[in-house]
């Protein structure tokens, strides 16, 4: 970093790059229960979400997972992750042309069910959640839209 700028410290850049906010990236919309969206959308993105999730010093007592993901997209690693992670798992197409479809998710997540209203889906789970529970919200930017009516929160314009 010296050669950026010779008076930066590694411990500066550091400091500053914690202040970075990667809207859609582990974004927190909800303390309680905890409700994280990330737009994960591949293998690296979700298995990242997931360490991310088991990096936080809370003890959660359930954890939810809602998950919509593009048909062109692949998740077979982070799919074990997954079934070992999480309590339930509901899959929503967010965009049914370019969503995958149900039966291929079904193959990876056995225990995974379908709510074909992403809305629906969102309300189903805060609805049964408590607390002291986790809400992970994944798979793609398409749950945006859904994210704004539930919670409240526009992407457009943070």
């Amino acid at each position: 970093f010296k050669h950026i700028h010779p008076l930066c410290s590694q411990k500066f850049i550091d400091k500053k790059l914690l202040l970075i906010k990667w809207f859609g990236r582990n974004q927190i919309i909800k303390e309680s229960p905890k409700t994280v969206f990330d737009v994960a959308h591949n293998d690296a993105g979700i298995i990242s979400f997931i360490n991310n999730m088991k990096s936080e010093k809370s003890e959660f007592k359930n954890k939810y997972l809602l998950l919509s993901i593009q048909k062109n997209k692949s998740f077979i690693k982070a799919a074990k992750m997954i079934n070992s992670m999480f309590d339930e798992v509901i899959y929503c197409k967010t965009n049914h042309s370019k969503s995958m479809d149900f039966s291929k998710i079904k193959s990876l997540l056995p225990q995974c069910i379908y709510i074909e209203n992403p809305i629906t889906a969102i309300n189903t789970i805060l609805k049964k959640s408590e607390k002291n529970d986790f809400i992970g919200i994944i798979g793609t930017h398409y749950w945006g839209e859904s994210i704004n009516q539930v919670f409240n929160i526009s992407f457009d314009n943070l």
